[in-house]
């Protein structure tokens, strides 16, 4: 199994609050990616801020499906990075409980890892 995650350029929320990492507000939380920010092992930046809303955004996929989807990997993201977007998905209180034994597996095999 594999979860799923969206990204957006639309921001919803108070753009002053905009920062690289977790953003909170009221009851909002994102990932934010800064635009600019690389977060490829390759150089790859999002052209506009983008977020990955915490809020009913991850859905859990089979390796089939996955692999039926038109995806195009770009790059692949930072150890630290993508460490760090897992662990915000693993603390946020809105992440279904379901999710967070994947979540842990994945953060302590990234942990164990030399990426």
């Amino acid at each position: 199994m594999s979860l799923l995650s969206m990204t957006t350029s639309k921001i919803y929320f108070d753009t002053s609050l905009v920062k690289h990492g977790t953003v909170k507000d009221r009851d909002i939380s994102v990932y934010c990616f800064k635009s600019g920010v690389v977060i490829g092992q390759n150089g790859f930046s999002f052209r506009k801020d983008t977020v990955v809303s915490h809020r009913n955004n991850i859905h859990q996929v089979s390796e089939d499906k996955l692999n039926t989807m038109d995806i195009e990997l770009r790059d692949c993201m930072l150890k630290d990075e993508l460490i760090n977007l897992i662990y915000s998905f693993y603390k946020c209180q809105y992440i279904d409980d379901k999710h967070k034994p994947v979540l842990e597996n994945v953060l302590d095999e990234l942990c164990r890892s030399e990426m």
